[in-house]
């Protein structure tokens, strides 16, 4: 998809649950998860990304930062590298999976480039990420000339930037596809967080650009067709 293919797409999409698509992607698979420690959920959750892959997924593999953590995660079965042991291997993989990783890095060029050569002829890279023009962006502006941020974000993207992003990296955009709230609204407490959260589903409802993460499904360039 060209970018304007993207952004024409990003008008048009609805939003559905991340870890749907993503089941629906990895089950039978051979996964990579990049980043599995931590991801949106402490791998002591109940619900940790990495932990539900495993169970419909063929084959799946880790890789992440936090050494003393792969330690212990591989003393509880889990197959989880280092980047450098990953580096080491000839390992490929019909999907690599970044949720919630790539907003966190230095260069993220460099970091689909690194990770695309672990990618299988016909693999697929797929990628959530909070999207920089979501609906509560734009209420907290409004009502407070304020917005969150995740301290430790060093990026924050709109379908646009990231389309440009893959460009950079010599990749295709497969797909793309809104991902909805990470949280129900049981899960708001407060009258002023229910007004925002109630208001935020509003003007999602309206335009689709408001909806809160992005999901990219991205080829190599020299993948082959499927």
């Amino acid at each position: 998809m060209e970018k304007n293919e993207i952004v024409a797409r990003a008008k048009r999409a609805k939003a559905d649950n991340k870890d749907k698509i993503i089941t629906q992607f990895c089950t039978g698979q051979k996964v990579l998860d990049v980043g599995c420690i931590g991801q949106d959920r402490n791998y002591a959750a109940d619900n940790w990304l990495h932990e539900k892959v495993k169970r419909i997924a063929q084959k799946i593999d880790g890789v992440d930062i936090l050494e003393d953590e792969i330690k212990i995660l591989r003393k509880n079965g889990y197959s989880i590298y280092t980047i450098e042991e990953l580096q080491a291997t000839n390992n490929r993989y019909d999907v690599v999976l970044m949720a919630d990783v790539i907003e966190h890095v230095n260069d993220p060029v460099a970091f689909l480039s690194f990770y695309a050569q672990f990618l299988s002829p016909t693999g697929v890279m797929l990628i959530t990420t909070p999207n920089a023009n979501r609906a509560n962006n734009f209420i907290n502006i409004l009502f407070n000339n304020n917005y969150s941020v995740n301290p430790e974000h060093t990026f924050w993207f709109c379908p646009r930037t990231f389309a440009e992003v893959v460009q950079r990296a010599q990749l295709n955009v497969k797909d793309f596809r809104w991902a909805s709230h990470y949280y129900t609204s049981s899960r708001v407490s407060g009258v002023y967080q229910k007004f925002k959260f109630t208001l935020s589903n509003l003007l999602i409802s309206w335009r689709s650009n408001f909806n809160p993460n992005m999901i990219f499904i991205l080829t190599a360039k020299t993948a082959k067709s499927q």
